[in-house]
């Protein structure tokens, strides 16, 4: 006898924007939102937090300079094991829980870019089987570069959320949203003591824009 697939079970307290009609799609940023790469990096090289005095904003992006470091000092010994030992930040349980809320887990991917380090890609795949393991990730970064290519996966329900001001603004102009996520290395760093309260205002001002407009 022929099995009949049904769809999953789901959580009816869960207010999501497809209750809506709408279908919200989030593209997660995951070193420095969800993974503590700078965390991580300072334990790697023994060296001290680089985000002091005006070294911060936008300019404060490459810490590379901050700490005089050559790209292949710097990126080398980061592999598989760094990549999947980092810890979460302070706010990745807290923005996951929201996201999850009012997009559905099903409407969350991770989107991430791999540096070209052997073992980096297979890294960041153990840490989200091992932290998130329900929501799946993709890969945004040019094969030969490295290089993000994240406003490829732009469109007028996607939402990006990401730590770096470049990547935000680039899916912005390919058609997409984004939340720039409060960090020391941003100009938004101000905010970042209630990173996840803006990013359920900025959602919830979507939402509310969308349904007003499919009315």
């Amino acid at each position: 006898m022929a099995q009949v697939a049904t769809a999953p079970a789901t959580n009816t307290n869960s207010r999501t924007s497809t209750d809506l009609g709408l279908v919200m799609r989030i593209l997660l940023d995951m070193d420095g939102v969800m993974a503590d790469f700078v965390g991580g990096a300072m334990w790697l090289h023994n060296k001290p937090w680089p985000f002091v005095g005006d070294h911060v904003g936008n300019k404060a992006w490459d810490i590379l300079k901050a700490w005089g470091m050559s790209p292949v000092d710097f990126w080398g010994p980061m592999g598989r094991t760094f990549w999947a030992g980092l810890e979460k930040t302070k706010e990745a349980d807290a923005t996951m829980a929201l996201l999850k809320d009012m997009a559905g887990v099903e409407n969350i991917c991770f989107l991430t870019s791999p540096c070209l380090t052997e073992g980096c890609m297979e890294g960041k795949r153990d840490w989200v089987h091992k932290h998130f393991p329900d929501v799946p990730l993709l890969i945004a970064s040019h094969s030969m570069t490295g290089l993000a290519a994240k406003p490829f996966c732009a469109h007028n329900e996607a939402w990006l959320i990401d730590d770096y001001h470049e990547n935000a603004w680039k899916f912005s102009l390919a058609g997409g949203n984004a939340f720039l996520f409060p960090r020391p290395w941003n100009d938004c760093w101000r905010d970042e003591h209630e990173a996840v309260k803006l990013l359920r205002d900025q959602l919830e001002s979507w939402e509310a824009l969308q349904w007003g407009v499919s009315r």
